[in-house]
């Protein structure tokens, strides 16, 4: 009887070439999916802290509305915005003259104020509860310390009598979404300082000390080299 051999079809395997040539496609699709996400990412970030500068300017804006303050003189700084809230009458005043000024260390704040009676200067946190408490019965300049969590916004307010000084107010805006430290700074705009009136929200800029009738605006900058200008401008 005869047998019918049947030659089976070999097939054809990835030569190396060819397994290296698609590993090599991988490898630049995965870097290049790694690069978009991050640069995504860092986009978010900035738009993030331009929001929250915005939402910081309006709440302010209402506070006038609502009475809360006569005024608010707004200076803005590389992290972070001072805030001095000035109440219809205060016989105490507390003076924000800047980072690092009259003896004290670039990271902290330099305050001041007269005085020829016992007051408090008072700290305390974004929800108005007193986290320190200190007497003082002499003219003084006081070197305030930076928070260590730069999530959180503090307020410094003098006391006496009970009578209150106008509070300067410390508000943060670099929050990513978990919270943490997204290393945003204002690049260009910190000469400009924002003044909103009561009762109706009236916005007045100066910069230098002097009235200012251009565009105002800042400029965001992220380390990764984007930018993100915010309108101030009513």
């Amino acid at each position: 009887m005869k047998c019918n051999s049947f030659k089976s079809q070999s097939q054809k395997g990835f030569t190396l070439v060819e397994i290296m040539v698609v590993v090599v496609i991988l490898a630049l699709l995965s870097t290049a999916a790694v690069v978009g996400f991050g640069g995504a990412k860092e986009s978010i970030q900035i738009e993030e802290t331009a929001k929250v500068i915005q939402d910081r300017l309006k709440q302010l804006e209402l506070e006038a509305i609502n009475g809360e303050y006569e005024s608010h003189l707004i200076h803005f700084q590389p992290e972070l915005l001072v805030v001095d809230s000035r109440p219809s009458s205060n016989s105490l005043t507390l003076s924000y003259l800047g980072f690092g000024l009259e003896g004290c260390e670039e990271n902290e704040t330099t305050l001041s104020f007269e005085t020829d009676q016992q007051v408090n200067l008072i700290l305390q946190d974004q929800k108005g509860q007193n986290l320190e408490l200190l007497p003082f019965k002499t003219d003084t300049t006081y070197c305030a310390p930076m928070m260590d969590d730069q999530s959180l916004s503090w307020q410094y307010q003098l006391q006496s009598n009970g009578a209150f000084s106008n509070r300067i107010r410390f508000l943060h805006f670099n929050l990513d979404r978990d919270g943490s430290h997204a290393p945003v700074q204002i690049s260009s705009g910190t000469d400009l300082q924002l003044k909103i009136e009561a009762p109706y929200g009236k916005k007045t800029f100066y910069k230098l000390g002097e009235i200012y009738q251009g565009d105002a605006s800042l400029t965001l900058t992220h380390p990764a080299g984007i930018e993100e200008v915010v309108e101030l401008n009513p």
